[in-house]
């Protein structure tokens, strides 16, 4: 008797392990056919509808973000071959003279003749909008008294290919 018992649960064992596993396997199927079917559509709207995509004004902010960038990056290179200093020196907190005058400078061309905003500028700099302000009002009164600074400037307007503003010259 002790032997039939333990062959029925030996049987019962089998029998729900078995159908768990076919319920596995069925669910598996239907995802398979859901997949299939995803797949076909996307086939026929990829072919009835040929992919176009169109640029939105988020696609054009990030263009025009990336090309300011390399524009402040590239007005950063031109000051630092002026100046003959890295752009550590220029981005960083060193407070010498003549790199105080070149990092002033760099926030004044790209304020005036680039149209940064402060904030902008004050980002890649690491400094507050206001620094900024008051760098670019510095490097202006500078550009009119001190000669230094004006042949600088002047430089790094040829190198840059832009127009002098007139402005103490």
């Amino acid at each position: 008797m002790k032997q039939a018992t333990t062959q029925s649960k030996d049987y019962f064992r089998e029998y729900v392990k078995e159908r768990s596993k076919n319920a596995r396997l069925a669910l598996d199927i239907i995802r398979m056919r859901d997949q299939y079917e995803r797949e076909i559509a996307n086939l026929k709207n990829e072919i009835i509808y040929p992919q176009v995509k169109f640029k939105t004004s988020l696609d054009i902010q990030k263009e025009n973000a990336i090309s300011r960038l390399d524009l402040m990056n590239q007005v950063l290179q031109c000051l630092c071959e002026i100046g003959s200093m890295t752009p550590g020196k220029i981005l960083g907190r060193l407070r010498e003279g003549d790199v105080v005058m070149i990092r002033h400078m760099y926030s004044f061309i790209l304020r005036r003749h680039y149209h940064f905003t402060f904030e902008q500028i004050g980002n890649k700099l690491g400094r507050d909008h206001s620094s900024i302000i008051h760098a670019v009002n510095t490097f202006e009164s500078w550009k009119k008294t001190d000669r230094h600074a004006r042949q600088l400037y002047k430089k790094a307007l040829e190198i840059l290919k832009l127009e002098t503003d007139g402005q103490g010259e």
